[in-house]
């Protein structure tokens, strides 16, 4: 196994182990977080975090670091890569004293913004507001590490140290509650966790990268290579806040916060979803990057798409499916009485993922390709939709408007971007479809028609019920899909020895 492909393999088996204990732990200590904190807490710190997120906008500049860095590192353009790294940062240290700014200025008017908090929410609203902004402006510069070690393809470094943070976070956030610790003391363990780890990827870039910053050089062209890439990166991070991120304050500011802890519970579950099948797509940018400028882009650009769109599309499949027939039963369970409608809201929220998520590579290719500009507009449309059908449908159908809103802004998305697909990178997007779901959709109808009869008989209830169900889910899934695929691949043998025959005729 040569180092690159060993990166790639030990690289995407340690992003899966740290979403499989991300979830798993995540599934056990959430009940036990909210019943230690209580829902209304729990509810302002999913509030407080949301709305700091919507101020750390780094104009497209840290997207920018991982494609301009893999393109420097395609071309063999070293001593371009470090320069553009002072100019990087420079304008990181500038961006962190305009949110710190921003974030002063909006403290005070929580207040008027906030008006169905009640006044004692308001104070540890306030109090959380702080701690998670002092974090945030800190941190806010060394969101470039990432993009450094997936540009040099440290993929073993990067996903090693996202699993470390999660094991500490993890272990003291259990440690808190152990010991009976607030919400303030959980904000900032999470906090801890992650500054540890930014100052351990400090010394990976220092030690195992040739990135030297130069913080002495200046370059207009660079300046405005950058600008002109960031700005509609910059349109695509904003939209796409308006979406997850702005929801709990158009919930709490329509319809009270409580309903934000349901919804936060919904989109944590499609959180988890879609962090599982996203574990690997950022891998995949030095790759693509090489595509480009390499012979028969095209072509060999369509084949990496549909070879892990398909992947996408089987492990996502699974998910969805064995949500769909045992997540009812699996939120009862795991929340208690009270939570019904998480379950309604993860399964639309879950939806668009079935079609966007596969599609990753063709995204990535187009940051690539420096198509940004339509991607911007596009992002745009997607969140006026999702703010748009959010003020009509949350104060009529509650949190599910929320996510039915959400469902409608992706789909948006999704459809404007096949166009861009097929009219940038000239893919098929017929084949593309045909290929990556035709087996899919037969393994999900057939899964459908024997499950529910069987479960239907089944009156075995609690843990061991569910597991029954989620087992016998996941063994049909698996039997039919191998069955589709050995079928699929016998009849594509067959039609080679067919033709074979009418050729030597």
């Amino acid at each position: 196994m040569n180092k690159q492909k060993k990166q790639y393999i030990l690289g995407a088996l340690l992003s899966y182990g740290a979403i499989v204990f991300n979830i798993i732990s995540g599934l056990i200590y959430t009940p036990w977080m909210i019943s230690t904190i209580g829902k209304e807490h729990y509810a302002l710190y999913t509030l407080a975090s949301s709305v700091i997120s919507l101020f750390l906008l780094d104009f497209g500049i840290g997207g920018a670091v991982s494609k301009f860095l893999s393109n420097y590192y395609a071309n063999k353009q070293y001593d371009q890569a470090n320069k553009f790294m002072g100019i990087v940062y420079k304008i990181f240290i500038l961006i962190s004293v305009i949110i710190a700014v921003c974030l002063f200025v909006f403290y005070f008017l929580i207040d008027g913004i906030y008006t169905k908090l009640s006044p004692s929410e308001i104070i540890i609203f306030k109090h959380l507001f702080i701690i998670v902004s002092v974090y945030s402006v800190f941190s806010f510069p060394f969101i470039t590490f990432n993009g450094i070690l997936m540009a040099n393809e440290l993929f073993i470094q990067i996903k090693a140290c996202n699993f470390g943070q999660k094991f500490l976070n993890v272990f003291l956030i259990v440690g808190c509650l152990l010991f009976g610790a607030d919400v303030y003391a959980l904000v900032i363990v999470h906090a801890f966790s992650n500054v540890v780890f930014i100052i351990l990827k400090y010394f990976i870039i220092k030690n195992k990268t040739l990135i030297k910053v130069d913080f002495t050089y200046k370059d207009r062209q660079t300046m405005r290579d950058l600008f002109d890439y960031s700005v509609w990166m910059t349109v695509m991070s904003l939209a796409q806040r308006l979406i997850f991120n702005i929801m709990p304050s158009l919930i709490a500011a329509l319809i009270g916060s409580v309903q934000v802890t349901l919804f936060s519970l919904a989109s944590v579950i499609e959180g988890y979803v879609y962090t599982f099948t996203d574990a690997i797509n950022g891998m995949f940018l030095p790759k693509i990057s090489r595509i480009i400028v390499g012979e028969n882009p095209k072509e060999n650009l369509s084949a990496l798409l549909c070879k892990v769109g398909k992947f996408h599309v089987y492990t996502l499949g699974l998910m969805f499916v064995g949500f769909v027939c045992v997540g009812k039963e699996f939120v009862n369970l795991w929340l208690g009485d009270g939570y019904e409608m998480v379950y309604i809201c993860a399964v639309i929220l879950i939806l668009p993922s079935l079609i966007d998520t596969p599609q990753q590579i063709a995204k990535t290719a187009l940051l690539a390709t420096d198509v940004v500009k339509e991607q911007g507009i596009i992002y745009l449309v997607m969140a006026i939709c999702n703010i748009l059908f959010a003020a009509i449908l949350l104060p009529t159908i509650g949190i599910v408007g929320g996510a039915i809103s959400v469902c409608i802004a992706y789909f948006v998305r999704t459809i404007c971007l096949n166009i861009l697909y097929y009219k940038k990178l000239q893919i098929d997007l017929k084949k593309y479809f045909a290929s990556t779901y035709g087996i899919w959709l037969f393994v999900v109808l057939v899964v459908a028609v024997i499950y529910f009869p069987i479960a239907s008989q089944m009156y075995l209830g609690g843990w061991l019920g569910f597991l029954i169900r989620g087992c016998i889910v996941f063994v049909l899934y698996i039997f039919l899909l191998f069955i589709g695929l050995l079928i699929k691949r016998d009849s594509r043998e067959m039609l080679k020895r067919i033709i074979k025959k009418v050729a030597k005729k």
